[in-house]
């Protein structure tokens, strides 16, 4: 379906477009959404100064904001604006993604553009594009190319979101090189003493020295409940060529208020732009609850449609599996040629025998780490000033790993080889050397590659979040392309929705996730964690948790740290976390002869439907997403034991399920048994209603087959 209205406003129509405040003698410009429920509002006062303001259910949610950049030797854009010209257009529209959480998505949307002209002699041009939702509201600049302003040098964004009240937030400190943060819960107005006095949960321990350590700011997106129970996130679509935002937090006399910060360059400047000039779309999604805001679309509706023609013939979600957890409980070293008591991993060997267990398996791909050479972290990070002269080559393995045969045993048993690019962040060295790597690893048939940019950039040259490294992110993904080659990124940053107009942006890190359970000096992981991620970094896209552990606690090679989850819970992130290309990450011989197993088989990649249908962030969430005619359902608590209830009234009428059910035992228990764990089926249909127990970081997880009538 495809219905687009444009009307031209000119002093008339007070739902689509200007009427005038009683207050004040200044026309307001809005847009309604389709269904009534969100709106936007523009403002121009007397000095010409710019603002908006937005409602969800006829209630205020942002008051008025102001708007505006600043730039370089030139006026900023704040002040002395005439509207020159306003549209409004409506937009309804269904399209059909080539991978997600469902087969088709509806985009409907009410379209507000404002175009702008400096009342001053020779004034410039801006114009102001919102957009009204009914799961939320979006807007972003656009700088017309003009011969008054070709070049430009943004020194600060000056959008505002005014907040109504002291919201409870669920947030991650501003870092300029990491989003591998666990997620604090608190009201508003606790934020500025937890930051001062450095309380903040799980600081990210790899980049002690991160720059905007200190600030009263947050990284996106970021999410907020209200006193009436409206669920707000903040974050940004569509970014390609501009600065990462965060969000800084400032109070006065009660009423809180967030301001665009944009990630600078170390001089300061945050971008560097030509006119014709458009910036990434600062969102809003609302909901009336956790489960309706996990399940909005906002961010991907935004992006521009995918471009990528024939992307349905090698865009293909996958299951994984890799000698990746092998390296972080300590089994083996991504270092050639590692030590007597850990080898290095990235064998032929090793590969095939991966490939061999893929292949009897059922998974379609299998990654491997740690095989071209000097990808030697301990060398790296000793000697960080030999990073951009040469050090990885992308296209030439280590002695004990012959990436031609492995690709070739690969392709032999039908597994999609997964080659890993770890930059360890020499980026300009990877960048010499990536159309080369692209153009081999095509002519070998290997169409997924993993990228990696842990450590500094460049030396602490540029932030991981900056604009130019915004601009490196968008070169791989469209060369990727080119060379029909999906990407799975490591510490880089988060999604912004790109994967509709690039599928082949697969998945991404962007998160604390589940390697931090090996290692982290603070022991991994809360049980509240995997509870928050569906409401906060998974609404701006799909993410490489890395789920499947099943031996919880792997003594055999570390006696100091375990998986903070029961072996159920592992089972159920494969339907409550989303990603294209999942992995099975826990070593092959933990699989081998377990019958839980089977869940991880069958669950798929992609989906046609999916539906939260009942979550308190931080307490629990369940899940349930369609494949077909076969629905799967995820449930996980967080540190609590608790006993919650599905109603299976999701499941079509007249239509009887066989309910493949694996859930925690009764003897389960988070320290001394998280293995636990019962498999049993029962028949289900729309009229089942069931109670379940969840041990302490517990989970549930539910495969239902339909019978053929």
């Amino acid at each position: 379906m495809r219905n687009i209205i444009i009307l031209l406003i000119v002093f008339s129509g007070l739902g689509l477009g200007i009427f005038y405040s009683s207050r004040v003698k200044t026309p307001v410009y809005q847009a309604i959404s389709p269904g009534g429920v969100s709106s936007v509002q523009f403002f121009v006062d007397s000095y010409g100064r710019i603002s908006y303001a937005a409602t969800y259910k006829g209630d205020t949610v942002v008051r008025k904001s102001a708007l505006g950049l600043s730039f370089k030797s030139q006026r900023p854009f704040l002040s002395d604006f005439e509207v020159i010209e306003s549209r409004v257009m409506g937009y309804d529209d269904t399209w059909k993604p080539v991978w997600g959480e469902r087969s088709s998505i509806k985009n409907s949307y009410t379209q507000l553009i404002v175009k702008l002209k400096e009342k001053v002699r020779k004034g410039r041009y801006l114009n102001i594009y919102f957009r009204a939702y009914d799961d939320g509201v979006a807007f972003r600049y656009e700088i017309p190319w003009q011969a008054k302003m070709t070049d430009f040098i943004i020194t600060d964004e000056l959008t505002e979101f005014q907040l109504t009240d002291n919201h409870f937030a669920w947030w991650i400190p501003a870092n300029y090189v990491s989003d591998e943060m666990l997620y604090n819960s608190t009201h508003l107005s606790e934020i500025d003493s937890i930051i001062k006095n450095n309380k903040i949960k799980g600081a990210n321990e790899l980049y002690i020295e991160n720059a905007a350590a200190g600030k009263i700011a947050f990284n996106t997106p970021l999410t907020m409940r209200s006193k009436k129970g409206v669920y707000m996130a903040f974050h940004e679509a569509e970014l390609i060529d501009n600065a990462d935002m965060t969000l800084a937090l400032t109070e006065n006399k009660g009423k809180f208020a967030l301001k665009a910060d944009l990630v600078p360059y170390k001089d300061g400047t945050k971008v560097i732009g030509s006119t014709p000039y458009k910036t990434p779309w600062r969102t809003l999604q609302l909901a009336s609850s956790a489960a309706e805001l996990a399940q909005s679309d906002l961010i991907v509706n935004l992006n521009e449609p995918n471009e990528i023609k024939d992307a349905d013939m090698w865009c293909k979600p996958i299951k994984y599996i890799g000698v990746w957890w092998g390296y972080h409980i300590g089994k083996w070293s991504w270092d050639y040629p590692g030590s007597e008591k850990k080898p290095h991993g990235a064998t032929t060997e090793n590969a095939k025998a991966y490939i061999d267990f893929a292949a009897q398996n059922g998974i379609e791909g299998v990654l491997v780490e740690g095989w071209n050479t000097y990808l030697d972290s301990a060398s790296a990070q000793k000697f960080p000033e030999n990073y951009p002269h040469g050090l990885r080559d992308y296209t030439k393995a280590f002695p004990d790993y012959d990436l031609y045969e492995v690709a070739r045993y690969a392709k032999e048993k039908g597994i999609q080889l997964i080659v890993h690019n770890e930059t360890m962040g020499a980026v300009k060295n990877y960048e010499q050397q990536l159309e080369k790597a692209f153009q081999l690893y095509q002519s070998l048939d290997i169409h997924y590659v993993k990228t990696g940019y842990a450590w500094y950039i460049e030396n602490k040259e540029h932030f991981h979040h900056d604009q130019w490294m915004q601009k490196h992110y968008a070169k791989v993904m469209q060369l990727a392309a080119k060379y029909k080659i999906n990407i799975i990124a490591h510490e880089s940053n988060k999604d912004s929705g790109l994967r509709r107009r690039f599928p082949n942006m697969m998945s991404r890190e962007a998160l604390r996730g589940n390697e931090y359970n090996a290692w982290d000096k603070a022991h991994g992981n809360p049980p509240e964690h995997e509870t928050i991620i569906p409401f906060t970094r998974a609404l701006a896209g799909p993410i490489d948790f890395t789920p499947g552990i099943f031996d919880i606690n792997f003594d055999k090679y570390k006696d100091t740290q375990r998986v903070n989850t029961t072996k159920a819970k592992q089972l159920a992130l494969y339907v409550v976390l989303y990603s294209p290309v999942v992995m099975a990450a826990d070593l092959i011989e933990n699989y081998a002869s377990d019958s839980a197993f089977k869940f991880i088989k069958d669950v798929p990649a992609t989906w046609d439907e999916s539906k939260v249908l009942d979550a308190e962030i931080g307490n629990y969430v369940i899940t349930a997403r369609r494949k077909g005619k076969n629905w799967f359902v995820g449930a996980l608590t967080d540190e609590n034991a608790r006993q919650i209830h599905i109603n299976f009234d999701f499941l079509p009428n007249n239509k009887i399920y066989v309910a493949e059910i694996y859930a925690d035992s009764d003897k389960t228990n988070l320290a001394s048994n998280p293995t636990g764990l019962k498999i049993y089926k029962i028949v289900v249909d729309k009229n089942t209603s069931l109670p379940f127990n969840l041990a302490e970081s517990g989970g549930l997880a539910i495969r239902l087959v339909q019978e053929e009538n």
